[in-house]
């Protein structure tokens, strides 16, 4: 695995067949979505590439963040 991929390890990736949509969200976040909770850090959408991209930036983002911050 890339170093850049790393970041998705953290992550859980789920195709509903009904709604044929993808779902991705951090692993603490497992028990929120598959009890069907409303919970912000879980990102649907058609494409799950879409959704990988998302959290790329994302994840570029808090680094960045965390790197001017000292940590």
């Amino acid at each position: 695995m890339t170093k850049q991929a790393e970041f998705l390890q953290g992550y859980i990736f789920h195709y509903n067949p009904y709604t044929e949509t993808w779902a991705g969200f951090p692993r603490e976040c497992s028990n929120d979505y598959f009890n069907g909770v409303n919970n912000k850090n879980i990102i649907k959408h058609k494409n799950v590439n879409d959704i990988i991209e998302y959290l790329k930036i994302s994840n570029t983002k808090v680094n960045q963040i965390n790197d001017e911050d000292g940590d």
